[in-house]
C-alpha cells in the first residue's frame, strides 16, 4: 500500500451534516446529539440532566461542594417539571413546583452569585422548551433498521468528505480527537447495508453468512477503531479494493481513492459512529451558506463569534431553501448547491492534504484511549496488559522486555483511583479471588485563594493493596503503602496532568510519576516495593477506573513496556552543570552539559573521577577575564555591566545583584593576565604551580606591571577540542589502567574503553575523555535485570543492561591465572581476558542521555 495513502487515511476527520433547525437546537443544547439520545429529550428527568451538562451550567456546578451540587440539580429538575406542565406533556402540582424552585434559589443565594443563578434559570428553561419542540416537530433523516444495529445511538458522520447533501446544509467537521473516544467506531459502508445483505453485493470478497441475525452480528465484529495498530492499512485495502471493484484490480492509487469519495454516494465510503453526546468544544469548522446562516435565530448568529469565531465559516453561496432535500437521497445536489458543495468539499480534501503532508514529517506518537468518566462511574480498560503486550510484540516484530510497565494517561480534575487486579472486576458480585493494586489521585487543590505558602490544602493521593471499597477508611487512618498531601505542588492544575504509572515486576516496585510539562516543577513519587507475601503484582491483568465526586476527562491512556524518553525530563539534581558567565560567546564555547544519567554504581565511579578533575580542566582550557566577574569568599561572581531592555526588566522584577555561579573555586594563587595561551598543556600547568614571583622572572616583559591583590578578574573556562590518547592495544582487559603503579603514566598515553559505555555521566569530564573511550552500545535489558545468575559471565554482561552494573568489569591483576576465576563473588566484578567485541562507534563527545532504565 502506498504510503500516501495510508497517511492520507490517518488524516481524515469525520464530518456531520445536518439541517438548520437541528444546529440551532445543537447550539441550545450545547452538544451535538444522537437520535437516541434526541428521542430521551420526552422525559423531564432526561432533559435535567441535559442541562446539568451544558457546559456554562456545569462551569457553576463544579465549582460547588457536593451538598451546594444536589440543590443546583434539585432548582433545574424543578424549572424542567414546570415547562413540561405548561405544555400539559406532565401531570403534576405547578404550584407545588414553583414553591421548590422559590426555596432553593433562596438557599443558593447565599453560595452562588445572581448572575450564575440567572445563567441556571435561563439554560434550563431554554432547553426544556427546545426539547419540547424537538420531540414536537422530530428532524432529521432516521431508518428503521438503525435500531437493530444500534447505530442510533451514536452521532452518524462520514470519515472524509461527506457528499451527503441531502442531510442538510449545515456542515460539521469533528476534531480528529474524537476518533480515539472509546465509544467511537467505524465501518466500511454503512450499517444499513448490512442486515439486507447489500453489503456482500458491493463487496464481493465478502462472505454473506444468510440470515439477518448473522449479517447484523458480522457488522459488529466488522467495526474498527482507530487507536488500533495498523488500522490505516486494513482500511486502505478495502478501498481500493471498492475503488477498482470495476476494473477488477488493486493497482489503485491515492487520487483512485479521492475520485470514489466524490462519485459514489458517503453510504459507500466510510461511516463513522461518534459518541451520542458530542460538546462543541469538539467541532473544528462548520460551513454554513450564506442566506442559510441569516435564515437563523438571533443566537445562533451571535455563537459565529461568540463560540467558534474563526472556526464558523460563512460562504458566499445561496441555495434554495424551499427543496425538500429529503427527496434528493441517491440524487445529485439541486443547481443551487452544486457550487457550495464543489467548494466544501475542495476545503474538506485541502484540509485533509494539509494534515496529510504533516504526518508523513512527524513520527506517529502513541495515541491512546480517550474517554470522560461521569462522577461516581466505574469503568474497565478493554485491553488486558499481557493482551496488549502480545499485541505490540506481533505488530512492531520486535522482542519487548515484559520486566517493566509503563501505564502513561492525562487527567483534568483528579479525585479519581486506577485499579489492578488479577481479574475482571464485577461491581455487582462478591469476587473473593481478586487481588488489588489501587492507586488513587486526589482532587486538583484550589491554588487561587492562597494568601501563604502555608495555606496550602491537598488531600493525599496513594498507593495500596486493598479493594477500592475501602477507600474513605483509607483516607481516614492513613492505611496506605505509600502517600502524599502535595503530590500536585507546583504543578498547573487548571489543566490536564499527565502520569505513570511504573510498575517493575521483578522488585515488586510500584511508582506514580510526573511526566510531560509538570514533572520540570514537580519531583514528588510515590513509591512502594511489595513483597510477594503482600501483593504478587505479576498476577495484575485488568486496568479499572473508579470515580468519586467529580466527573474526570482523561486523555491518552496508553499501555508501554518502554519508558517515552520525551515525557520523562532529565535534570542535572547534581548541579554540576558548567554555566556559561560571558553571554557574548559563542555556543561553541559552551562546557556541555551533564544531566545525571546511568545507576549508583556509576554515580560513585563518576564522583570519585570528578574530584579531581577542577584543576585539570583550568590547564586544558582558555584564559577568559571578564571585567565584570569578582571573586568572593572563594566564589565566583557576576554583575552585569550594560544590561539590555530585556535584563533591566527581568532585574526590576527579581532585582538580582548578584548572580552565584558555584563553578570553580579561585586559584589561592594570583597570576597576571595571560596574553597567550601556552601551546603545551602540561606548560600551563607547570606554571600555575609556581609562586607569582617565579612567573615574573620567567616573563621579563611583564615584570614591570603591578599584580593586584587580591586578584579582581579571575579565569573563566571555555572548552577546547579535547586531545584523546590512541587506544591500548589490551583495550578493556588491560591491566595497566587502574591499579598497576604506572597506571597514571600508561593513561597518559593511551586511553582504554569506558566500563559504562554511552551511559557514562564523565562524558563531558575533560580529563576523563583523555584517556576514556564511551562506545555507543544500544542493547537490551536482560530479562532477570537484577535477579540474573549470568552477572558474573563476562560476555553476558556486555550483551545485556543489568540495573546498578556496568557493561564491562575490572580487569583482574591476575588475568587467565587467576585462581578465584570460578569464584561467582569475585567474577562480578573482575574479567580474566574474555576476548570481548566492542562497539565501533566512539559517542565520547555527544550530549550524554538517560538509560531506559533510570525511568
Amino acid at each position: 500500500v502506498d504510503k500516501k495513502v495510508l497517511q492520507w487515511i490517518r488524516a481524515l476527520q469525520p464530518v456531520h451534516r445536518c439541517a438548520p433547525k437541528i444546529f440551532e437546537s445543537i447550539l441550545i443544547h450545547g452538544h451535538v446529539m444522537g437520535k437516541s439520545y434526541m428521542e430521551k429529550l420526552t422525559q423531564p428527568k432526561f432533559v435535567a440532566h441535559t442541562s446539568v451538562q451544558h457546559n456554562r451550567v456545569r462551569t457553576i456546578i463544579d465549582s460547588q461542594f457536593p451538598a451546594v451540587q444536589e440543590q443546583i440539580k434539585e432548582l433545574i429538575l424543578a424549572l424542567v417539571d414546570i415547562e413540561f406542565m405548561k405544555e400539559k406533556i406532565l401531570k403534576d402540582d405547578i404550584q407545588r413546583k414553583s414553591t421548590i424552585v422559590s426555596r432553593e434559589e433562596n438557599a443558593l443565594k447565599h453560595f452562588l452569585s445572581e448572575q450564575n443563578i440567572q445563567i441556571i434559570r435561563e439554560k434550563t428553561i431554554e432547553i426544556a422548551r427546545d426539547s419540547i419542540k424537538l420531540h414536537q416537530h422530530q428532524t432529521g433523516i432516521g431508518y428503521e433498521v438503525d435500531a437493530d444495529v444500534r447505530t442510533n445511538q451514536h452521532v452518524f458522520s462520514i470519515l472524509g468528505p461527506h457528499t451527503g447533501h441531502y442531510y442538510g446544509d449545515v456542515i460539521i467537521v469533528f476534531k480528529p480527537e474524537i476518533m480515539l473516544h472509546p465509544d467511537t467506531n467505524f465501518t466500511i459502508q454503512a450499517a444499513t447495508f448490512f442486515p439486507g445483505g447489500y453489503a456482500y453485493k458491493c463487496r464481493p470478497w465478502l462472505t454473506n453468512p444468510g440470515s439477518t441475525p448473522l449479517r447484523i452480528e458480522h457488522f459488529h465484529s466488522s467495526k474498527i477503531h482507530s487507536t488500533l495498530d495498523n488500522y490505516e492499512y486494513v482500511t486502505a485495502l478495502e478501498l481500493m479494493g471498492l475503488a477498482g471493484r470495476d476494473r477488477k484490480t488493486m493497482n489503485v492509487g491515492l487520487q483512485d481513492i479521492i475520485n470514489y469519495f466524490l462519485e459514489v454516494d458517503s453510504h459507500q465510503t466510510v461511516e463513522v459512529h461518534l459518541p451520542q453526546l458530542i460538546p462543541l468544544s469538539y467541532i473544528d469548522k462548520i460551513y454554513v451558506p450564506k442566506n442559510v446562516f441569516e435564515s437563523m435565530n438571533q443566537k445562533t448568529q451571535e455563537s459565529k463569534t461568540k463560540i467558534f469565531r474563526n472556526r464558523f465559516i460563512v460562504t458566499d453561496h445561496e441555495v434554495d431553501m424551499n427543496v425538500n432535500l429529503g427527496t434528493l437521497q441517491g440524487k445529485p445536489p439541486d443547481p443551487s448547491r452544486s457550487e457550495y458543495t464543489s467548494y466544501v468539499l475542495k476545503q474538506l480534501l485541502d484540509k485533509v492534504q494539509e494534515r496529510s503532508d504533516i504526518l508523513l514529517k512527524t513520527p506517529n506518537f502513541h495515541q491512546g484511549t480517550y474517554i470522560t468518566v461521569a462522577a461516581k462511574q466505574f469503568i474497565t480498560i478493554p485491553h488486558t496488559i499481557t493482551q496488549t503486550h502480545q499485541h505490540t510484540v506481533a505488530v512492531t516484530n520486535r522482542q519487548l522486555s515484559n520486566n517493566t510497565v509503563y501505564l502513561y494517561f492525562k487527567v483534568k480534575n483528579g479525585d479519581f483511583m486506577l485499579i489492578l487486579t488479577n481479574e475482571r472486576m464485577d461491581p455487582s458480585q462478591v469476587q473473593k479471588n481478586l487481588i488489588f493494586l489501587t492507586c488513587y489521585i486526589s482532587p486538583m487543590p484550589s491554588t487561587t485563594n492562597l494568601t501563604s505558602p502555608n495555606d496550602y490544602h491537598e488531600t493525599e493521593s496513594y498507593l495500596n493493596n486493598l479493594p477500592p471499597t475501602t477507600h474513605a477508611g483509607v483516607l481516614q487512618q492513613k492505611n496506605h503503602k505509600a502517600s502524599s498531601n502535595h503530590f500536585h505542588k507546583g504543578c498547573n492544575t487548571d489543566d490536564y496532568v499527565q502520569y505513570c504509572l511504573r510498575i517493575r515486576y521483578q522488585t515488586g516496585q510500584v511508582s506514580l510519576i510526573h511526566v510531560g510539562v509538570n514533572s520540570l516543577y514537580n519531583h514528588s513519587t510515590l513509591e512502594y516495593k511489595f513483597s510477594p507475601q503482600e501483593l504478587d503484582i505479576t498476577k495484575l491483568e485488568y486496568i479499572q477506573i473508579q470515580t468519586f465526586t467529580q466527573t474526570i476527562p482523561i486523555e491518552n491512556f496508553f499501555i508501554n513496556f518502554e519508558p517515552i524518553l520525551e515525557l520523562h525530563a532529565v535534570i542535572d539534581k547534581q548541579f554540576r552543570t558548567p554555566i556559561k558567565i560571558n553571554q557574548e560567546e559563542d555556543d561553541d564555547n559552551d562546557i556541555p552539559s551533564n544531566p545525571p544519567t546511568g545507576n549508583k554504581r556509576q554515580h560513585k565511579h563518576q564522583q570519585q573521577q570528578y574530584s579531581n578533575t577542577t584543576i585539570s580542566a583550568i590547564a586544558k582550557s582558555v584564559i577568559k577575564t571578564p571585567s565584570n566577574v569578582l571573586p568572593v569568599d572563594g566564589v565566583m561572581r557576576m554583575t552585569k555591566n550594560k544590561p539590555s531592555i530585556i535584563q533591566r526588566f527581568w532585574n526590576r522584577l527579581f532585582d538580582p545583584k548578584t548572580t552565584t555561579l558555584p563553578l570553580l573555586p579561585v586559584l589561592p594563587t594570583p597570576i597576571a593576565p595571560v596574553q597567550q595561551v601556552p601551546q603545551e598543556q602540561n606548560q600551563y600547568v607547570q606554571q600555575q604551580q609556581l609562586p607569582a614571583t617565579q612567573i615574573q622572572q620567567q616573563n621579563p616583559a611583564q615584570s614591570t606591571q603591578h599584580i593586584p591583590q587580591p586578584l579582581p578578574q579571575p579565569v573563566m573556562v571555555v572548552q577546547q577540542p579535547i586531545r584523546e590518547n590512541p587506544p591500548c592495544k589490551y583495550s578493556n582487559n588491560c591491566r595497566f589502567q587502574y591499579t598497576h603503579p604506572k597506571a597514571d603514566e600508561h593513561c597518559q598515553q593511551y586511553s582504554h574503553p569506558c566500563r559504562y559505555s554511552e551511559l557514562c555521566r564523565q562524558r563531558n569530564n575533560l580529563q576523563h575523555c583523555t584517556h576514556s573511550i564511551h562506545y555507543e552500545h544500544k542493547v537490551p535489558t536482560c530479562p532477570q535485570d537484577q535477579q540474573c545468575q549470568q552477572k558474573h559471565n563476562s560476555l553476558h554482561r556486555y550483551e545485556h543492561r543489568h540495573t546498578d552494573f556496568s557493561d564491562l568489569l575490572f580487569p583482574c591483576k591476575d588475568g587467565t591465572q587467576c585462581q578465584q576465576k570460578n569464584s561467582v563473588e569475585h567474577s562480578i566484578k573482575y574479567s580474566h581476558g574474555e576476548n570481548i567485541q566492542l562497539s565501533t562507534r566512539n559517542v565520547s563527545h555527544s550530549n550524554s542521555f538517560k538509560s531506559q532504565e533510570d525511568f
